[in-house]
């Protein structure tokens, strides 16, 4: 897998457990997390998506953000929060994880903004986390980040 991929679905894998119906399986979109699109169903879902923040030139580390888009159920504005501040638990202040060959040192929240509601009385709120990684070396940068 690509180093994106790792992350993503390392990180749903961590979170895979906040509510008993949010539920993740590799490669599907209706189990409660999704990555980068928010499809129209199911109501409650997390959207991860991975942005790179800056690289070394020379070390082969970096700065990168995960951003996860959460949505609650319908006419319930606080049902977003409740999934949204467990996921907070689990990740904010996390350090030293491996996913696939990539290494996360550390990972903090650093915004979380209510987003309103969608046409269909969901409420959505996203949440920023910035990752300091160690990728595997390359031709380019083979000197290891850790």
């Amino acid at each position: 897998m690509s180093d994106t991929q790792d992350l993503l679905t390392g990180v749903a894998t961590m979170i895979s457990g906040v509510a008993s119906d949010i539920l993740w399986t590799p490669n599907t979109v209706g189990g409660g997390i999704a990555m980068k699109t928010m499809p129209d169903n199911p109501d409650r879902i997390v959207v991860l998506n991975a942005i790179p923040q800056t690289d070394d030139a020379v070390l082969p580390m970096g700065n990168w953000m995960i951003q996860i888009a959460g949505r609650g159920a319908r006419g319930n504005p606080l049902d977003v929060d409740g999934f949204m501040d467990g996921i907070f638990l689990i990740l904010h202040g996390a350090t030293n994880l491996t996913f696939g060959a990539l290494h996360v040192a550390q990972m903090s929240r650093y915004s979380s903004i209510p987003m309103g509601q969608d046409e269909a009385v969901r409420n959505i709120r996203i949440d920023k986390y910035s990752l300091d990684l160690d990728f595997p070396g390359t031709a380019a940068r083979p000197a290891s980040g850790f």
